[in-house]
């Protein structure tokens, strides 16, 4: 998944670097679910990404 897939699903702007954690929600779950081996579970686990 590339910066600007996380910038426009984390509706960041193009010019941010995403250098923080942003917490994963249900409705992220189907786009960055692709990219990771386990299932995402978030009511078992807490997820969030960073650029």
């Amino acid at each position: 998944m590339t910066l600007s897939e996380l910038q426009s699903l984390f509706d960041q702007s193009s010019d941010d670097p995403m250098i923080y954690c942003y917490p994963v929600l249900p409705y992220h779950v189907s786009c960055i679910q692709k990219f990771v081996k386990h299932r995402i579970d978030l009511k078992l686990f807490d997820y969030f990404v960073e650029g």
